[in-house]
């Protein structure tokens, strides 16, 4: 529980100390709290434009919120079951760094080389590495010569998130990473159907599967239903580990098979099925934790967008903010930006909290509840005694 706690404190502990810049500039506290909460937990919403010099700082925070998070990894596996299973090995914390740092010098080159300036290059890489949504990219970044890009920096992150002690072989034969390619593929192929050029295609499929948040300033010229796909993209998410957002590959895996053996037992009552994931079977416990995350997941999306709606927003705006939020591919609709910085302050303070809590992965933040519920019971049966 101390663990768990720690991990809690440190989190909001950064948020506030890293808020104070934002705030000697002329913020107020309340939005200065959420720009630093939303960069360090990459979930893209910022009321700071690209020409403001506060811009590199907030890119900053977002590529040292990747690094925070990747501390906190193992003991984040530590304390879900679900993590230990779907990856197998120990984790080094120095690797993974070095890893993250050595992808941010590389998307730096690149996008260099792609034809922005030094500064752009930093910013962009930081952002692409951390996965921090709701940035619009330079319509030349995404021309068929410069797609590659996009494979290069994501790719690599890709591997590092599924197993550390592996070949890249190894990975490709992942049923993970085969799933992933599969809803890779099956988007892609729909938006290519959709009439939308393949680079274009490409580079949303990627920002969006990855919960990346990339845009190019066309996004909205695209009509609904491929963009009902991406956001699709971006709920399932990325490969567990991952610094993104979403409920995970690994996740969505399990439940689509949850669901088949539950049809087979409907079919075949007296047929014997089992779960397994990479060859390994997948236990009671595990399989459990996955549907209660899904629950809280999908209960959390909904609990917000009541919050939203209670302090003002319509519905609809609601329900698009608060899965632009869970999902972190961010915001760049500046009527929904406005929203939500032009609030109250509980709000502001509402949504940074859960900005935090999304990051720990819910889980830690229900342990801690549960271990406070659990501490509290104890406390009141033993006065109860002692009377």
């Amino acid at each position: 529980m101390k663990t768990n706690l720690d991990i809690a404190l440190m989190w909001f502990t950064a948020a506030t100390i890293f808020s104070l810049p934002f705030f000697f500039v002329g913020t107020d506290f309340p939005t200065a709290f959420l720009e630093a909460a939303a960069a360090l937990t990459s979930v893209g919403i910022t009321n700071i434009s690209n020409e403001n010099p506060m811009y590199f700082y907030r890119a900053f925070l977002s590529f040292f919120g990747g690094i925070l998070f990747l501390i906190t990894l193992p003991k984040l596996i530590n304390t879900s079951d679900s993590f230990k299973f779907a990856i197998h090995e120990n984790i080094s914390v120095k690797k993974l760094i070095r890893t993250y740092i050595l992808l941010f010098v590389f998307g730096v080159i690149l996008y260099f080389i792609c034809g922005e300036n030094l500064y752009n290059a930093g910013v962009f890489s930081a952002l692409t590495v951390s996965t921090t949504g709701s940035v619009v990219l330079p319509a030349n970044l995404i021309q068929p010569a410069n797609i590659l890009m996009f494979f290069s920096i994501i790719f690599p992150l890709l591997y590092i998130i599924i197993n550390f002690k592996v070949s890249i072989i190894s990975v490709f034969k992942r049923e993970q990473f085969k799933f992933f390619m599969l809803m890779f593929l099956l988007a892609l192929a729909y938006l290519l159907i959709n009439k939308i050029p393949i680079t274009t295609a490409i580079f949303y499929a990627l920002s969006f599967i990855s919960t990346t948040g990339f845009y190019t300033e066309n996004f909205y010229d695209l009509n609904n239903h491929p963009t009902f796909i991406l956001y699709g993209l971006a709920f399932v998410g990325g490969l567990i580990g991952s610094v993104g957002g979403g409920i995970k590959i690994f996740r969505l895996l399990m439940l689509f098979r949850i669901f088949l053996t539950e049809l087979k037992h409907t079919l075949y009552p007296r047929m014997v099925t089992v779960i397994k994931l990479n060859g390994t079977f997948a236990p009671h416990k595990i399989i459990g934790k996955v549907l209660i995350f899904f629950f809280l997941y999908c209960s959390g999306i909904f609990a917000f967008s009541l919050i939203l709606s209670a302090c003002g927003i319509s519905y609809e705006n609601s329900a698009a903010i608060a899965f632009a939020f869970f999902t972190t591919v961010g915001i760049i609709d500046a009527n929904l930006k406005e929203t939500i910085f032009s609030s109250g302050i509980f709000l502001k303070i509402v949504v940074a909290f859960i900005f935090i809590i999304l990051r720990l992965k819910i889980f830690i933040f229900f342990i801690v509840l549960q271990s406070f519920y659990e501490k509290i019971i104890t406390s009141g049966a033993h006065s109860w005694k002692r009377q």
